[in-house]
């Protein structure tokens, strides 16, 4: 499913800056968007999730 309404709620600490919000499921694992702009990947049979990509921490409005 894909929805592109921003004005969701999502758990980020200020919605100006979410990013929106993704689970994608695939034969190595699951790639997780958060809504603060968090990529982790956690491989299938692992409990560890690895970041790959941090929060955005910048203070303007998501994408500046």
């Amino acid at each position: 499913m894909f929805d592109s309404n921003r004005h969701l709620d999502h758990a980020a600490d200020n919605t100006c800056r979410t990013m929106g919000e993704a689970l994608i499921e695939g034969t190595a694992g699951t790639l997780t968007l958060a809504g603060n702009g968090a990529v982790t990947f956690r491989p299938f049979a692992v409990h560890a999730v690895q970041t790959l990509l941090a929060p955005d921490l910048s203070p303007g409005f998501g994408g500046d």
